[in-house]
């Protein structure tokens, strides 16, 4: 894992490289960026933005996220293409997995 330092280097060479980037995914707390940019590997950021306003209402945590049913969070993503094939699958699990290591882990501090 890398320390704070290694991390805060990266972003740094990052934005180094990338001056005028900007991220087109909305959202408020850093677990909802990993949760949407996992989404827009599918389809667009635009859809992304779409759909995700009204998941984050239905579960405004973390904690609410990680233990929510899959059939209910499939009600919010299916328009984004993942609903019910092999790829929403491996999609859906990577998700919990990080939100899980994320709850356990406590690697980002400021979820609330």
């Amino acid at each position: 894992m890398k320390t704070n330092e290694a991390v805060r280097s990266i972003v740094d060479a990052l934005k180094a490289l990338y001056p005028d980037g900007i991220c087109s995914l909305n959202y408020e707390k850093d677990y909802e960026l990993l949760f949407s940019v996992r989404l827009a590997a599918q389809c667009t950021d635009e859809r992304v933005n779409l759909v995700t306003p009204a998941l984050f209402a239905r579960f405004p945590t973390l904690e609410s996220l990680a233990e929510a049913d899959v059939s209910e969070v499939e009600t919010y993503i299916h328009s984004t293409g993942f609903f019910r094939n092999l790829i929403f699958l491996f999609v859906l699990i990577s998700i919990i997995v990080f939100l899980f290591l994320i709850l356990s882990r406590h690697i980002l501090k400021d979820f609330k």
